[in-house]
C-alpha cells in the first residue's frame, strides 16, 4: 500500500513540475518581452495621448462663439444684425458636428472591413 502512495505522490510531484495545464495551455510565470519597453515621461505620455486636431477644432468653435458673443454684445437687442449673429452659432455647430459625425462613420466603416469588431467610440450601451 504504501509503495503504491510513494508512486502516487512522484507521478502528482511530477505533474505540478510541468509547465503546462490539463488543458495543455502552457504556464509561464515570469517572461521577458522580445522588445524591451522604452521609459516616457510624464511630459511625453501627455503630449503623446493628447489628440492635437481635435483640441485645436474644439478652440476654434470656442474662438468662433466668443467672437460672435462680443459682437453680438455690441448691438441693439431684437435687431436685425443681432439675430444674425444670434443665428450663425447654429451653422457652425452643426458643421462641426457634421464633421466629426462623418469622420466617426468613415472611421468606424474602416475598421468593420479589416474585421475589427470594436467601436470607435469609447462608450458602449450595454
Amino acid at each position: 500500500m504504501w509503495k503504491e502512495e510513494s508512486i502516487l505522490k512522484k507521478e502528482m510531484a511530477k505533474s505540478q513540475e510541468t509547465f503546462a495545464n490539463s488543458r495543455g495551455e502552457l504556464l509561464i510565470d515570469t517572461f521577458e518581452p522580445l522588445i524591451p519597453k522604452e521609459k516616457k515621461t510624464q511630459k511625453e505620455v501627455f503630449t503623446f495621448n493628447l489628440r492635437w486636431k481635435k483640441l485645436m477644432l474644439l478652440v476654434a468653435v470656442w474662438a468662433a462663439f466668443l467672437i460672435l458673443q462680443v459682437i453680438k454684445n455690441d448691438l441693439v437687442a431684437c435687431s436685425t444684425w443681432y439675430w444674425v449673429f444670434t443665428v450663425a452659432q447654429f451653422p457652425a455647430t452643426l458643421a462641426v458636428f457634421g464633421f466629426e459625425c462623418v469622420k466617426l462613420y468613415k472611421e468606424s466603416k474602416k475598421r468593420k472591413s479589416l474585421g475589427n469588431t470594436e467601436s470607435v467610440c469609447e462608450a458602449t450601451i450595454n
